[in-house]
């Protein structure tokens, strides 16, 4: 969760300090894609008055709950094995990626997995294709997606 000191803490929407007395709403780190139009709101604390002029307050809210919902202990469920991934060495999350329910990509938001059974996952390089396919379009601002697709092609080179 963002870290928020009043009288000291500026606004990412208006660049204000929010002073002691202003409602505020923090968010956590919910953002990995820069080109979103929630980057501005990740991992950080707002005005209220400035989110719901913004029109990013509902967004904001629902990607906020989503993201505290798929994430900690007990919640990082593999999407092949459907056990519990407990350890780090063994984890491997992917961020948010789309809002496109169009998107092969949308049903991998927030998604857990083993590293050995991705590993084994026969959908695994076609993952790798999409993602790499998604970074292509140019809707994707930021270093998090082009190193994610190293780590996963680097499960690849170790399972052949």
């Amino acid at each position: 969760m963002a870290h928020f000191i009043e009288n000291t803490t500026t606004c990412p929407l208006c660049g204000r300090v929010i002073q002691k007395g202003e409602s505020y709403r923090s968010f956590p780190a919910m953002v990995w894609n820069q080109a979103d139009n929630l980057a501005s709101v990740s991992d950080a604390t707002a005005h209220v008055k400035c989110l719901e002029t913004s029109g990013l307050a509902e967004a904001a809210e629902a990607r906020a709950k989503m993201v505290l919902e798929a994430t900690g202990p007990g919640k990082r469920q593999c999407r092949i094995c459907g056990q519990q991934v407990t350890s780090l060495d063994e984890h491997i999350q992917f961020g948010y990626l789309t809002d496109d329910a169009e998107s092969p990509l949308f049903n991998l938001n927030l998604a857990h997995f083993h590293r050995s059974c991705l590993r084994r996952s026969e959908a695994l390089p076609g993952i790798i294709s999409a993602l790499t396919d998604y970074q292509a379009t140019g809707k994707w601002e930021g270093p998090w997606l082009s190193s994610f697709v190293g780590d996963l092609e680097a499960l690849v080179d170790i399972s052949q």
